[in-house]
Formats: structure tokens, sequence, C-alpha cells
């Protein structure tokens, strides 16, 4: 199974996984990256980072269509 591991990949599911657990939870950033395989700590950070960029343009784009 292909998990889109890896620079530049992107595994929204792992994505969306990880911000849940770093928004729902206070579980510390080392943890939940271990949890993941990921090596580094402020890899969490910088994912949770990116989702919530493409949430809020998704956001965004839907409302400019609702209100046009």
């Amino acid at each position: 199974m292909n998990r889109g591991r890896g620079r530049g990949s992107k595994n929204m599911p792992q994505w969306a996984a990880l911000y849940l657990c770093r928004k729902l939870s206070q579980t510390r950033h080392k943890v939940i990256a271990g949890e993941f395989g990921i090596t580094h700590i402020s890899g969490v950070s910088r994912i949770v980072y990116k989702l919530k960029l493409i949430l809020d343009a998704n956001i965004k784009t839907s409302l400019k269509l609702i209100y046009q």
C-alpha cells in the first residue's frame, strides 16, 4: 500500500489525523511524531500548518461561490 511518504507528498488522511490529534488533545509533538513515524517533531507543526492553510483556502473559496 502506497502511503505517499517522503518529501513533497500529500498524504491528506495522515495530515487530517495529525491535525485532529494536535487540535483535540494536549498530546506533545514528540509523542505524535513517534506514533506517525515522523523523524522530527517540527514535522508535526509543519503538517498542521499546511493543512490549516488548505482548509482556510477551501472555506474562503466556498464562501465566495455562495455569496456571488
